[in-house]
């Protein structure tokens, strides 16, 4: 897994925060030492949040760096009516996310 972090310098070392995750920030004398920490930090987190989801049903989902602009996404929907597709499945929500519809059982 790969995470972009930001590095600050100055005199007592080296800090480093995680793009994705805002809480957590690391120090170090030097930029391995400060990366190194964050990297400990990181692999701690997520085994406990493993052991936390022992035994529920997961999912991988892929996430872009930029997303696309509400505009593109209307665009795209109405390019796949225009093909003879049917309305997709999604339902907008603000902030430029879109959730599946949940169907009746």
């Amino acid at each position: 897994m790969l995470y972009r972090i930001a590095l600050s310098r100055s005199d007592d070392g080296v800090s480093v925060r995680a793009r994705a995750l805002p809480e957590f920030r690391a120090h170090g004398r030097t930029e391995e030492e400060a990366i190194a920490n964050i990297t400990a930090a990181i692999a701690e987190y997520l085994a406990d949040i493993d052991k936390q989801l022992r035994g529920q049903e997961l999912r991988e989902i892929f996430v872009p760096d930029k997303p696309r602009d509400l505009a593109d996404e209307h665009a795209a929907a109405l390019e796949l009516i225009a093909l003879g597709g049917s309305e997709p499945d999604m339902d907008y929500i603000p902030r430029r996310r879109l959730v599946p519809r949940k169907r009746p059982r």
